[in-house]
């Protein structure tokens, strides 16, 4: 448990690497027929249940201060394994969603299991078309055992429950040596994601041929770098854990600076840049520096569609309670499903520290009033709560008291860092 003061952010950070990009580097690395160099300074709790799956796997991960060398998984020897390997997912959704289809195309048996709310969360319908392909599934949620490979050629997948399905689905599509397609039979939903994927698969030589609601991968696809193998890839800044700090810059009486931003990036949160423009903060932006510096002006209520940025509720929640008058998000029903009920915990956070938030129809209402109180507040072991609440103590008059603070660690291990980099102080106490 923290007590986080209400002071004003100032000053400069550098981005914080994408978890995301980095999920889809490591994989793509591993399956490629070369070694690859990433340069990958901030190693999440999530990016580490990755690395422990591919090196399960069979691939060599080797971290030298920043830089990770991947040496890639040997297909040859996976083949010669007779043991069932136990995969622990840990509490990613990411690394879960993706290696499930992964694991299964490379090996004949194997178990996964996973902690939190992981087991909670949406799989269904992954598992369900890994069962239609003849594999044996001991349980429809984790823990569970699986028998026999997957392989699939044509497959109809909903794209409204998770992207990472088809994400994951796209991962494995080269290694079933035949053609695959595949067909989103409802509305894709945070589609940046699956875009983001495919941005990565194409720099490790996979084609994917896009039509309005499919994807076409042929047989004659495989991973390889060859030729850039000695060249480091650096993964971009992560636009989903700036946002914290850029609302920190708006809401705020001084300004915040963010640089190492690609601001060509294929992340769907770069939208943070639009939605505060649209809301009255001052954005500068220097596109060849990737530099990035947000200040406060006049704040007006909005209505945002959170449809294809779902991480960006939490703290668009705060930045809206800096407003005076109604702010409402839309298209908010799978937030539901995340590390918590994003859609609970971001009313609960925000009315804790003396807000107004209310649920209704698939939209979640602000009343800004300008500021917050304070007071205490858990992030429900949530990272995106966790900063939300960190960054709301901005516009609080009171402290912040905030629970299970190292949930942070899930995607953005040096958060306190850079928040006291910033000019934020907190200081560590116990609850008697």
């Amino acid at each position: 448990m923290i007590k986080i003061e209400n002071i004003q952010l100032n000053g400069g950070i550098d981005a914080v690497s994408s978890k995301s990009m980095a999920h889809r580097y490591l994989i793509c690395s591993a399956l490629s027929d070369f070694s690859s160099l990433l340069y990958i300074p901030n190693i999440s709790d999530d990016i580490k249940m990755t690395i422990d799956c591919l090196k399960k796997l069979g691939a060599d991960i080797k971290i030298d201060g920043r830089i990770l060398k991947v040496i890639p998984i040997n297909i040859d020897k996976l083949k010669k394994i007779n043991e069932v390997l136990k995969f622990d997912m840990g509490e990613s959704g990411t690394t879960f969603r993706f290696m499930l289809p992964v694991i299964t195309s490379l090996l004949d048996r194997c178990e996964f299991v996973g902690r939190g709310r992981l087991p909670q969360r949406p799989i269904k319908e992954l598992v369900d078309i890994i069962k239609k392909s003849g594999c044996l599934i001991s349980s429809d949620k984790l823990p569970f055992k699986i028998t026999n490979k997957f392989r699939f050629n044509n497959v109809d997948i909903r794209g409204d429950i998770s992207s990472q399905y088809i994400s994951g689905l796209l991962l494995c599509a080269p290694m079933q040596n035949e053609d695959v397609r595949i067909d989103i039979i409802s509305k894709l939903e945070s589609k940046p994601y699956v875009d983001m994927t495919i941005d990565v698969m194409k720099k490790y030589g996979i084609e994917i041929v896009q039509e309005k609601k499919s994807y076409f991968i042929s047989k004659n696809n495989k991973y390889t770098n060859k030729g850039i193998s000695d060249i480091i890839q650096k993964i971009e800044g992560d636009w989903s854990n700036v946002a914290f700090f850029l609302v920190a810059g708006a809401i705020g009486s001084k300004q915040v600076e963010i640089k190492g931003l690609n601001l060509n990036s294929v992340q769907g949160d770069m939208k943070i840049l639009e939605i505060l423009k649209k809301i009255g903060a001052k954005v500068d932006i220097d596109i060849n520096s990737g530099v990035v510096k947000i200040s406060k002006h006049t704040l007006e209520p909005t209505e945002i569609d959170i449809c294809d940025i779902p991480d960006l509720l939490p703290i668009l929640t705060v930045l809206a309670s800096a407003c005076i008058g109604k702010t409402r998000f839309y298209n908010i029903s799978r937030l539901r499903l995340k590390e918590s009920d994003r859609i609970k915990s971001s009313v609960d956070m925000i009315n804790s520290l003396g807000g107004i938030a209310t649920e209704e129809e698939n939209s979640l209402v602000i009343e800004g009033k300008g500021y917050l109180k304070g007071g205490e507040v858990s992030s429900y072991n949530d990272h995106r709560i966790a900063m939300s609440a960190t960054i709301a103590s901005i516009i609080c008059e009171n402290p912040v008291i905030l629970d299970e603070e190292n949930a942070v660690n899930k995607s953005y291990v040096n958060f306190y860092e850079d928040f006291e980099k910033l000019g934020g102080r907190y200081v560590i106490i116990d609850r008697k």
